[in-house]
């Protein structure tokens, strides 16, 4: 009895798994990033309420790098997600 090659997969199928492993890449950093841009913000919020409140006055702080930088690439991985989406809808169809 010989020995067979294992089913090769076809091109389109390869493209097609690649296409939905970027799709969940990019869908689980868009949460990742949103998640520092809203800790960012709640933190920032969380420092002026609690020296705002304080009678002398104070210093507060601002993450605005995990504020600026979190929105960014979330809305970038929201862009790949949304376009892998497009494409594997197109080659379901």
């Amino acid at each position: 009895m010989a020995i067979q090659d294992p089913p090769r997969m076809h091109e389109s199928m390869i493209l097609y798994a690649q296409l939905l492993e970027a799709r969940n890449r990019a869908r689980r950093w868009f949460f990742i990033n949103l998640a520092i841009a809203v800790i960012g913000g709640l933190l920032s919020l969380a420092t002026y309420a609690s020296e705002s409140s304080n009678p002398e006055g104070g210093t507060y702080y601002v993450m605005w790098g995990a504020i600026a930088f979190g929105g960014f690439y979330a809305a970038k991985c929201a862009w790949r997600w949304l376009r892998c989406a497009d494409v594997l809808c197109a080659l379901d169809s």
